[in-house]
């Protein structure tokens, strides 16, 4: 595909379903808050919240590892579109903009949950062992050190359960140019051979080996491909849905999240699917695929991804995920047991919404702008420069 559709101002729905793909995250944690927890008798205790949830169709509403599925996804999908365009940027301007766009407001997101763990740390009884995981002891500089270096296998989730998936991000953003190459140069049945052979080589390899950072690197590098190569042949992808037509369309969508709602029941079978954690972690990325499709070619989706809720949630959205594991650890730390848990996650929603979108206007707006700004060719900076200059020359009347 030489030019993508979707590079010309068609990204705001996409936008919009990683707004959607946050709140997924978002609710997760909350209900995790209430899950699986050992008792003092030894005995664990799994809440009916949790249950419900769980192993109802209820399950779409949290589906954070699902969502992450589809931000790894989108992320292929977004970062190959200027390759597709012939205009494949350099390697240096590339990762200038990945720095500014990630890591800037990843490193102020760090600060903010290392110093809410400094005066917030220890057991809460009543919570879920996930929770407890998490700050159980202040902060210490080997760890914080490692949070800023991302290298090693470290407890990515030491002070903010969602950071694990940003570290992976991060590396596979190192190598992107090169999975892009690779799409180039293969059909799309070649690449998604090749996403496949890279997903059930890292399973084989994480079931011999203890230290399995490097491995599932490897894993979610194949939803990159994938997303990379739908981008590449979106033209096609889209000429395909519009031959098949809306019912059919409909149908795949609500498939999609039939899939997204029932496909993590696969992990709780004993026996050997619930060690194959890569391997079942494909059908969600098949209705990830569709979902990514379905918000640029079907237009009832399109429709309401472009609605103003959901198009803020979208801009918001990297802030969100950033954000909401601090606000939420900090207040069932001060609160849980104090206040009904209903009221607990009012004020949880609403206060990750405000804290999220003053994150996102003074963090993540100017990271990006100076990404922007500092990953711009020499060129369109002096053209950006002499337009400035004209500008400032024009007398006011």
């Amino acid at each position: 595909m030489a030019q993508s559709d979707a590079s010309r101002g068609r990204l705001g729905e996409l936008d919009s379903l990683r707004g959607y793909a946050a709140c997924a995250v978002v609710l997760d944690h909350f209900v995790f808050v209430f899950g699986p927890r050992t008792l003092s008798s030894g005995q664990r205790q799994i809440s009916t919240l949790f249950k419900i949830v769980e192993i109802s169709p209820l399950h779409l509403l949290i589906a954070g590892h699902e969502a992450v599925m589809l931000f790894f996804l989108l992320s292929g999908f977004v970062l190959s579109l200027p390759y597709w365009r012939q205009a494949s940027p350099p390697y240096g301007r590339f990762l200038i903009k990945r720095v500014c766009r990630l890591y800037v407001p990843y490193l102020v997101a760090l600060l903010l949950a290392c110093s809410a763990n400094y005066f917030l740390s220890g057991v809460t009884p009543t919570a879920s062992d996930w929770f407890n995981h998490v700050w159980r002891s202040p902060p210490d500089k080997h760890s914080i050190l490692q949070h800023v270096l991302m290298i090693g296998n470290y407890n990515f989730s030491r002070y903010n359960t969602a950071f694990w998936s940003l570290v992976y991000e991060a590396r596979i953003s190192l190598v992107f140019p090169l999975i892009v190459l690779l799409v180039s140069k293969l059909s799309w049945r070649a690449s998604l051979w090749i996403a496949l052979i890279f997903s059930v080589a890292a399973q084989c390899i994480a079931l011999q080996v203890h230290d399995q950072s490097a491995i599932v690197t490897l894993h979610y590098a194949a939803l990159f491909i994938i997303g990379a190569s739908g981008a590449k042949y979106h033209s096609t992808l889209s000429h395909w849905m519009a031959q098949i037509g809306m019912k059919k369309q409909r149908a795949m969508l609500i498939a999609a999240f039939v899939v997204l709602s029932t496909a993590h029941l696969l992990t709780h079978i004993p026996g050997v699917l619930h060690k194959l954690t890569f391997v079942t972690d494909w059908p969600s990325i098949a209705a990830g695929t569709i979902l990514l499709l379905s918000a640029l070619e079907y237009p009832a989706f399109r429709q309401h991804l472009l609605l103003g809720v959901p198009r803020y949630l979208g801009r918001i959205s990297y802030s969100l995920y950033l954000v909401h594991a601090t606000v939420l650890f900090a207040m069932v730390h001060l609160l849980l047991g104090k206040i009904p848990a209903a009221l607990l996650f009012l004020g949880y929603i609403s206060i990750t919404l405000a804290a999220s979108s003053v994150f996102h206007f003074s963090v993540e707006a100017p990271a990006m702008a100076l990404g922007r700004k500092f990953g711009q060719s020499p060129r369109k900076r002096q053209l950006r420069h002499d337009e400035k200059s004209a500008t400032c020359e024009i007398p006011s009347s």
